[in-house]
């Protein structure tokens, strides 16, 4: 995926094999920026925004469809077209609404996960997603959608493949 992903990955592929083979929540406390893993050092920033985004846009799906979101976030990482880091990538917008490019970052609710069971599951599928970004359901999306509705964009935009209730264009 090229350069602006080496090092998110060298960093994934030192930790997620811990991560993935933990049984408890990775985090002590649900409050905003005091998660901590189960070493009890804080969630890396970039992992923190994947995660919260896969947990905000897709913690009621599959695995493989949070995965999936986190693989979009990811692949506009990796495209020139958009900003160079995951963090910057989620917030893309945020200072033009309503130009959000992920809905949960400007809906003006809370931004704080509060279902813990989902939240671990969240980070460790933002785990997986960094720690094997050849590895993408998407076919390369950079977009996605919620099956609930239907945007106007998504009529100009190929779309890759539907996975659970989004459907991914690029």
């Amino acid at each position: 995926m090229g350069r602006r992903l080496s090092l998110l990955t060298g960093l994934a592929l030192v930790m997620a094999s811990a991560v993935a083979q933990a049984d408890e929540p990775a985090v002590s406390s649900l409050g905003a920026g005091e998660e901590v893993g189960q070493d009890g050092l804080p969630l890396p920033a970039e992992l923190r925004c994947l995660a919260e985004t896969i947990y905000f846009e897709a913690n009621r799906s599959n695995p493989e469809g949070q995965r999936a979101v986190g693989h979009v976030v990811l692949n506009r990482v990796a495209d020139e077209r958009f900003p160079s880091t995951i963090c910057a990538v989620v917030r893309q917008g945020a200072d033009r609404a309503p130009a959000c490019q992920f809905h949960w970052y400007c809906d003006g609710r809370s931004d704080v996960p509060d279902e813990p069971d989902a939240w671990w599951n969240s980070v460790k599928a933002a785990w997986a997603v960094l720690a094997n970004p050849q590895d993408d359901p998407t076919n390369g999306a950079l977009f996605f959608h919620n099956d609930s509705v239907s945007p106007g964009w998504s009529r100009r935009l190929e779309r890759t493949v539907r996975i659970g209730a989004h459907t991914y264009y690029r």
